[in-house]
């Protein structure tokens, strides 16, 4: 199970990434992303590096997700961004695309970013044992993009689809009542 701070729940917030972002933009495909500001905490050791990286590609193949690491993306483990797809990009560039408190945090994160680069969710976490899998944060990003494709992108909408389910139980309600 999925144990993490979830401080921050974007739902549809205006929010434009700069002009630096169009590459990144294009590159992504449609995709949703996930943004790791410290990707080495998820790297693979030992024998099984190679299985698990196996494994976490193809639950972003899966999930039409891709890995972003903000770093430079060599040593300590971080590489495994680039082998299962992803890129890596500096932190100025990363800074645009997340919202001012995102900006702000020292802590270890991650960002779930739609296809426009829009941050969704950030899920904090503390290095070591509390590192989330990989595997469970492309599980997460999935369901958020489901969740949004059919109007729950926001509390807000699913507020607004709380008021109005009274009233369409309410008219079942009376239309079967009123049958023989």
């Amino acid at each position: 199970m999925l144990q993490l701070s979830v401080r921050l729940d974007y739902g549809t917030c205006a929010f434009d990434a700069m002009t630096s972002s169009d590459p990144l933009r294009r590159w992504l495909e449609g995709r949703w992303a996930l943004l790791f500001s410290h990707p080495e905490d998820f790297g693979g050791a030992g024998f099984e590096a190679d299985r698990w990286l196996v494994y976490v590609r193809d639950a972003f193949v899966s999930q039409r997700l891709r890995p972003i690491g903000i770093g430079i993306g060599y040593g300590d483990g971080a590489d495994w961004i680039s082998q299962a797809g992803g890129r890596f990009i500096p932190r100025h560039v990363a800074n645009d695309l997340l919202p001012s408190e995102a900006q702000r945090t020292s802590d270890h994160f991650v960002t779930i970013l739609d296809d426009t680069l829009r941050a969704r969710r950030t899920l904090l976490y503390k290095p070591g044992n509390d590192v989330p899998c990989a595997i469970d944060l492309a599980h997460t990003a999935a369901h958020l993009r489901a969740r949004a494709a059919c109007g729950f992108s926001s509390p807000d909408s699913a507020e607004r689809l709380a008021r109005r389910e009274p009233g369409r139980r309410d008219r079942r309600r009376t239309r079967t009542a009123a049958r023989p």
